[in-house]
């Protein structure tokens, strides 16, 4: 790394790598339902399954609804329990990203901010334990 960056550069690499992590990480789990073929669903539950992709709770609570009894798409109990897992997920507050030694750079935690501490919804919570309850 020195001969490539010259001494004390491999800080403004480090940084940068657990930022583009942390926004895979992010990415990867905010796509629910695109695995999910929706072809000939009503543009109502199109509608709701883009909010619900966007991160809207209340959508992803009513996608995973529809999903479970199988109102207006066929019924997939693994897609509604992914659902309500998201809906019910709590979100904000702080996060610690480890970011690996560079050299002879130790690694280092770094500690990111997500805004206020927001519980997911307690409907999606009751529906998912009842869900993990009769399908484990």
């Amino acid at each position: 790394m020195t001969a490539l960056f010259g001494r004390g550069h491999s800080r403004y690499i480090r940084r940068p790598a657990a930022i583009i992590c942390l926004c895979a990480l992010t990415i990867a789990c905010a796509a629910p339902v695109r695995s999910v073929d929706l072809q000939g669903a009503s543009p109502e539950v199109l509608a709701l399954a883009q909010r619900a992709n966007l991160g809207d709770r209340e959508a992803q609570l009513a996608l995973g609804i529809r999903f479970e009894e199988g109102l207006g798409v066929a019924s997939d109990l693994r897609q509604a329990r992914k659902l309500y897992a998201l809906a019910a997920r709590d979100s904000g507050g702080p996060i610690y990203v480890y970011t690996p030694a560079v050299g002879k750079t130790p690694g280092q935690v770094t500690r990111y901010d997500q805004g206020p501490k927001v519980s997911g919804l307690a409907e999606a919570k009751r529906r998912l334990a009842a869900l993990k309850a009769r399908h484990p």
